[in-house]
C-alpha cells in the first residue's frame, strides 16, 4: 500500500515483485555517493608505477568470491609483476582470506590487505587505484561501483544482479561470475593497454548520476507526489 517503492536497480525491483511484493509505482533510485568522493584528487596512472587494482568488500567469501579473486591474482602474478592488488575491507572471512593468500604464495608485493577504511581514508585509498574489481557470485549493486565511478575509476565486474545496468563498455567490463580465466584475461588486456577508459568521462557521468543534490531532488519529488502536492523541486 506504499505510495512508492524505491530500489537501486531495476533487477532488484523485478526480484521483489516476483516474490509477491507488488506495487504499481516502483522507482529506481541509485545509491548516493558520500561527498568526500567528489572532492578527493585522483592519483592513479603515474608513469613507471605499478598499476593499482582495487577490491573493496565486506569479505564474505560466499558472495564476494574473494578466494576466486586471489586464485586469479596468483595466476596473473606468474605471468607478470607490473601490478599490485589492494584489498580493502573487513568481515567474517578476512583472516581466512589473508591466510589463503599466504598459502597461494602471495606476498605484499602483489596483494596488500588494507583492512577496514572509512570516510576520507577510504576515498583517498581508492583515489590511488587504476581499476576496481568486483568478482561477486551474486550481488545487487554494491555502492563501491558508484564510488569508483565518481573517482573516475573503471570497474571490472561480474554480470550479476543489477551491475549490468551501470557497468558498460565506456566505464568497465563485465564477465561471467566465477570465471577466473576471463578475469585473468581481462586484467591482462587492461595492463597491456588493450582496453582503456576516459577517467574524466567516467567521473563526469557519475557526478551527474550519484550526487546527493540530484538524488535528493528525485526523492523530494517522490515525497511531494505522495503527499498529493506539486513537485516544483526541479528548479533548484
Amino acid at each position: 500500500r506504499a505510495s512508492a517503492v524505491t530500489t537501486v536497480t531495476q533487477n532488484l525491483a523485478g526480484a521483489m515483485q516476483n516474490h509477491g511484493l507488488k506495487n504499481d509505482n516502483y522507482r529506481v533510485l541509485a545509491n548516493v555517493v558520500d561527498e568526500t568522493f567528489f572532492h578527493v584528487e585522483t592519483k592513479a596512472g603515474r608513469p613507471g608505477d605499478k598499476k593499482v587494482i582495487l577490491h573493496v568488500s565486506c569479505f564474505e567469501d560466499k558472495s564476494k568470491n574473494v578466494s576466486g579473486l586471489l586464485r586469479a591474482i596468483k595466476s596473473l602474478s606468474v605471468k607478470r609483476s607490473d601490478f599490485v592488488f589492494r584489498l580493502i575491507g573487513d568481515g567474517m572471512d578476512f583472516e581466512a582470506m589473508r591466510s589463503y593468500a599466504g598459502e597461494l604464495g602471495l606476498d605484499e608485493s602483489t596483494v596488500v590487505f588494507a583492512g577496514l577504511l572509512e570516510g576520507e581514508k577510504l576515498s583517498e585509498a581508492m583515489a590511488a587505484g587504476d581499476l576496481m574489481v568486483v568478482f561477486s557470485n551474486y550481488e545487487n549493486l554494491p555502492v563501491v561501483i558508484n564510488e569508483s565511478f565518481v573517482l573516475g575509476i573503471p570497474v571490472l565486474a561480474t554480470r550479476v544482479g543489477g551491475i549490468a545496468e551501470y557497468v558498460n563498455e565506456n566505464n568497465g567490463r563485465l564477465i561471467a561470475p566465477g570465471d577466473e580465466q576471463a578475469l585473468v584475461n581481462t586484467l591482462i588486456d587492461f595492463l597491456d593497454g588493450k582496453i582503456s577508459f576516459s577517467r574524466q568521462a567516467i567521473r563526469e557521468e557519475a557526478s551527474r548520476l550519484f550526487s546527493s543534490e540530484k538524488l535528493g531532488k528525485e526523492l523530494c519529488g517522490m515525497y511531494v507526489a505522495a503527499l498529493g502536492g506539486q513537485n516544483n523541486t526541479t528548479g533548484g
